[in-house]
């Protein structure tokens, strides 16, 4: 690439604006256009700092006057800084297992199997994975309702909280779907929903539990499972169960199996079934 030519060098009539543009002796002039026809002139060039307001134009005029042209138009460039990021001071640090999100974590206590849970049972502690978060703010009196389901797989239960304006609504944020939770709370009948809950004074998250292939020898090979691909057959995502066979083993490969239902135009009461499997395996 060629050497910028000075721009001072060049165009000496500039000189009283020297300590514009980051000092214009660190400016340099990369191209140069004339035309005769139209008396015009023009320039790239080079500034060590942003041009002024109004500073192009001063010179512009300047080099026109000093070489008798009817315009002078100068394209300029210059470094570019990207705009710092600004922190995100409302984002905060994830809690780790075994920390409160509401209350005090109970001591010493047992959770019971959901499936046990009766109106009599008056205090519980359970332990599940939350599969569905139903929480939500009443606007009129700017309070809200901390709500979502838990299951531990021997049954489920909806977890109901209401907030008044003064209570601590940061909890709000702080239940997700897939979190594993110990809960402690009074069980009550919920007439919003028409069911029994748990009206929780406490919530703590604990360490997710991973199922892992631990048995010996040669791994297992799943050669028939089916995703949400396969149409009225499963709901399986299938990058969560390729991730899930690298996680619990790892399965060295695994096979997709799906069923595509088409009409025959032809004839438009049959309907056909096709399989296609589709092979998966762990790449390193």
């Amino acid at each position: 690439m060629a050497q910028d030519t000075p721009l001072l060098e060049m165009f000496g009539c500039c000189t009283p604006y020297k300590e514009m543009c980051g000092g214009l002796e660190r400016a340099g002039i990369r191209s140069v256009i004339v035309s005769r026809e139209t008396r015009s002139m023009e320039i790239e060039a080079f500034f060590a700092a942003k041009p002024e307001e109004g500073a192009l134009s001063r010179m512009e005029n300047a080099i026109a006057s000093e070489f008798g042209l009817a315009s002078v138009y100068i394209r300029a460039d210059y470094p570019r800084q990207e705009p710092e990021k600004k922190k995100d001071t409302k984002k905060k640090d994830k809690p780790t297992p075994g920390t409160p999100l509401l209350g005090k974590a109970p001591k010493g206590e047992k959770s019971v199997p959901i499936r046990e849970i009766t109106l009599e049972s008056n205090t519980v502690t359970v332990t599940g994975k939350v599969f569905e978060v139903t929480s939500r703010k009443i606007a009129r009196n700017n309070a809200a309702v901390l709500g979502f389901s838990i299951t531990d797989y021997t049954g489920s239960i909806q977890v109901s909280k209401y907030l008044r304006s003064q209570d601590d609504m940061t909890i709000l944020d702080k239940i997700h779907m897939g979190d594993r939770l110990t809960v402690r709370g009074n069980v009550a009948f919920n007439r919003y929903d028409g069911d029994i809950s748990i009206d929780p004074s406490a919530i703590v998250l604990e360490a997710p539990v991973v199922r892992m292939d631990t048995a010996p020898g040669e791994k297992r090979v799943e050669l028939h499972l089916h995703t949400r691909y396969s149409t009225l057959d499963a709901l399986t995502d299938p990058s969560a169960a390729v991730k899930t066979a690298g996680d619990t083993g790892p399965l060295p490969s695994l096979t997709t199996a799906w069923h595509r239902r088409s009409r025959n135009s032809g004839m438009p009461a049959r309907k056909t079934a096709l399989r296609s499997f589709t092979a998966w395996r762990a790449t390193t």
